[in-house]
C-alpha cells in the first residue's frame, strides 16, 4: 500500500493516513478497539515524534517517540 488509506487489524485496531511501501508512514491515527486513538507522525511502521494520545474518556496527553519508543511521560 502506497498513499492514504486504513488498515484494520483482526483485534479492532485500526490505522488511519499515509503508507510508504505497506508500512505507516507520514501523519496518521492509529484507532484501538477500546476507544482510544494516538494521532501523530510515522516513519518506517513506527511512531516517530510529537503526537497527541487521546484516552476514551478524551483526556489527551502529548506523548513523543523515536523509533517507537516513548521519550516524554
Amino acid at each position: 500500500m502506497h498513499g492514504n488509506g486504513t488498515f484494520f487489524y483482526a483485534a479492532g485496531d485500526r490505522y488511519e493516513g499515509q503508507f510508504n511501501n505497506g508500512q505507516m508512514h507520514g501523519t496518521g491515527t492509529y484507532y484501538y478497539a477500546n476507544g482510544d486513538q494516538f494521532r501523530g507522525p510515522y516513519v518506517n511502521g513506527q511512531r516517530h515524534g510529537e503526537g497527541f494520545y487521546t484516552a476514551a474518556n478524551a483526556e489527551t496527553e502529548r506523548r513523543e517517540y523515536s523509533n517507537g519508543s516513548r521519550l516524554s511521560q
